[in-house]
């Protein structure tokens, strides 16, 4: 249980965060009072290029990797589902799921290709609006026990809502005495096989897209990242900083912790990789300075340690499992990355943020 002294330290860092982000800016300001001029056509480049190549291109490759290591574990223990090696097919779907909320971070290009269903949504249902259909899943995959044909063609025709790591979080960890019914009923593994097939697709065409082949162009989407020619002309930084407060608006808005891998008991988990990946992105040393450390250079000091503080409260709150508190650090370091990273980087998002933070 928390104390009311830590909470009211707890309080106290809030209001010296909002503070910071408030006020926040370049040694005087987040105006842009600053004597740096933003960064370089060619810092910009290296840095794009560096984040492309070391976080984004191994983050959809890993979730490709683990995509296709629970296909073929859940085709293995379909041969005789036994509960002694059901809890290893569960610890393959926390691991897939932890790399797919890495993955997502980056949630353009290929992800979202598609703008009437885009790839993620098949991949991930609670993307897309907020919404919960577990209780829906858990329905239609009762209804499918009375399918006859549960193959691919099967599969590659259901709507984005019953598949993807909902589906197959359902399926492996909804129910009592589960490797008796799997044994019982060999619907269900034709259901979870068919699942981690599809899901394993949809990881490639994520994972070609971005290194392979985007869009039919013959080269993948890093190279157009990379070289600063994205089909929506933004510019490649900004639209990585755009993805990025995208992410935290997502988990703070749609409440992830309450609704993601609950089935599972993983919310915590996968809450704490999103941070960690967002972290990263600014932590990290691409092309020989971290985002924060070239803010750093150009001036900006407040906008660093508005960054900072609010950093440190959402890590304080993963460790405390303080929902509340969590949601509102990434609440402002949403803020954050709409207003002090890109002001101090001299980076236009091209965008007119009216929700009022």
């Amino acid at each position: 249980m928390i104390t009311t002294t830590h909470t009211a330290l707890t309080a106290t860092a809030l209001s010296c965060a909002l503070l910071l982000s408030a006020c926040g800016g370049g040694g005087s300001s987040s105006s842009g009072d600053s004597s740096g001029e933003g960064l370089s056509q060619a810092e910009r480049q290296n840095l794009v290029e560096a984040i492309t190549r070391q976080q984004i291109l191994p983050a959809v490759d890993a979730f490709h990797e683990q995509t296709a290591v629970l296909n073929s574990q859940s085709q293995s223990w379909c041969q005789q589902p036994s509960a002694a090696g059901l809890p290893e097919l569960q610890q393959q779907w926390l691991a897939t799921a932890d790399a797919w909320y890495q993955a997502q971070l980056f949630n353009f290009g290929p992800a979202d290709a598609d703008p009437v269903l885009p790839l993620y949504t098949y991949i991930d249902s609670l993307r897309l609006r907020g919404t919960d259909y577990r209780e829906t899943v858990r329905t239609t995959q009762q209804n499918w026990l009375t399918e006859d044909n549960l193959g691919d063609a099967f599969f590659a025709e259901q709507r984005f809502q019953y598949v993807g790591l909902l589906a197959l979080e359902e399926a492996l960890f909804y129910g009592d005495n589960l490797a008796d019914n799997y044994a019982n009923t060999p619907q269900r593994c034709a259901i979870l096989t068919g699942l981690t097939g599809l899901l394993q697709q949809h990881a490639q065409q994520l994972a070609g897209g971005w290194s392979i082949d985007y869009d039919n162009s013959g080269s993948g989407f890093d190279q157009r990242l990379i070289s600063n020619q994205l089909p929506n002309a933004r510019e490649a930084l900004a639209q990585i900083l755009i993805s990025g407060q995208e992410y935290l608006d997502y988990l703070k808005k749609r409440n992830v912790i309450t609704q993601a891998g609950t089935t599972a008991e993983a919310s915590w988990q996968l809450v704490g990789t999103a941070f960690e990946a967002s972290k990263r992105l600014l932590t990290e040393p691409y092309a020989g300075a971290s985002i924060l450390e070239r803010m750093q250079q150009q001036g900006y000091e407040l906008n660093v340690n508005a960054v900072n503080a609010n950093i440190a409260m959402a890590e304080q709150a993963l460790a405390e499992r303080n929902a509340v508190d969590f949601n509102a650090a990434i609440g402002m370091l949403d803020g954050n990355f709409k207003r002090e990273i890109p002001v101090a980087l001299g980076i236009d998002l091209g965008i007119n943020f009216t929700d009022g933070d």
